[in-house]
């Protein structure tokens, strides 16, 4: 059976059919990997009482099969509700317009999370050697935007399923990310985690971090456990003198406990205020 349907923005109607939901292959290039399992069971429980409100888009393949462009959790949610047709419109598109429309759509939504936006981006440029000047003309996102994204994938696929169970918001990543080594980076995810940091605390933990690093010798990486805490001392006593030897008054101080160090460092800038910067 086939209908009219009027579409507002084209000033056209549109024709919608009804598949067979067996026939309907799932999208290759669907960026949302995730799904809500409550979400989907009210969506289920709809459709089971009123039907799918809305069609689903879809292409044809070879002149004999179809796959889904737009539409996913309309197209599970009929499956779990029993449907065996659903009404779809067919978009002639080749495989880069079906994983555009698809993502554009799901970015509308906002039905995915900005590791699956950033995972989508990566594949526009894998995948079809697109740009990222290509892929912001194409999706009406900045390139800005789509750099700080792509950045987010320099953690392990692991490490992004441990940022994604415990839902951190991309505020507690971007502060992260500042972080230059990438194993003092995870170390720092799951401090946050363990110590259910606000993202104000997390940010000014970083930066914590970041302060300790610069003072460290010659890059050498800064670990939670501080393994070699004499080198990193003497450090930061040769860098309090440099700032000594330049005429600006500096202090420091190391307190040991039995299990950490504390280490204050005090500058007095020309205005005498007095200016405290701890690491422990």
């Amino acid at each position: 059976m086939a209908v009219k349907l009027f579409e507002e923005e084209t000033a056209e109607f549109v024709n919608i059919s009804e598949l067979p939901i067996d026939m309907i292959k799932p999208n290759p290039y669907q960026q949302r990997k995730y799904f809500d399992f409550y979400s989907l069971n009210r969506l289920t429980e709809s459709i089971k009482k009123y039907g799918v409100l809305q069609p689903i888009t879809v292409r044809v393949i070879n002149g004999k099969s179809y796959e889904l462009i737009a539409g996913e959790r309309r197209l599970r949610a009929s499956k779990a509700a029993g449907l065996k047709t659903i009404p779809v419109v067919f978009i002639d598109a080749d495989e880069e317009e079906s994983s555009v429309i698809s993502f554009i759509e799901n970015l509308q939504r906002k039905n995915i999370d900005y590791i699956e936006e950033a995972q989508g981006f990566k594949s526009f440029i894998d995948d079809f050697g697109m740009s990222i000047e290509e892929i912001s003309l194409k999706m009406g996102v900045s390139q800005s935007l789509i750099r700080r994204r792509l950045k987010i994938l320099e953690f392990s696929e692991d490490e992004l399923s441990l940022i994604r169970e415990n839902k951190l918001d991309e505020q507690y990543i971007t502060a992260v990310l500042k972080i230059p080594d990438r194993e003092i980076r995870m170390i720092t995810v799951k401090d946050i985690i363990e110590q259910d940091m606000t993202v104000k605390k997390a940010e000014d933990y970083v930066e914590k971090i970041l302060f300790c690093m610069r003072f460290g010798n010659h890059g050498q990486k800064v670990k939670s456990s501080f393994n070699d805490m004499k080198l990193f001392t003497n450090s930061i006593k040769q860098s309090v003198d440099a700032v000594r030897n330049a005429g600006i008054p500096a202090y420091y101080d190391i307190i040991e406990t039995a299990d950490s160090y504390q280490i204050t460092i005090k500058i007095i800038n020309n205005s005498y205020n007095e200016v405290e910067i701890v690491c422990e």
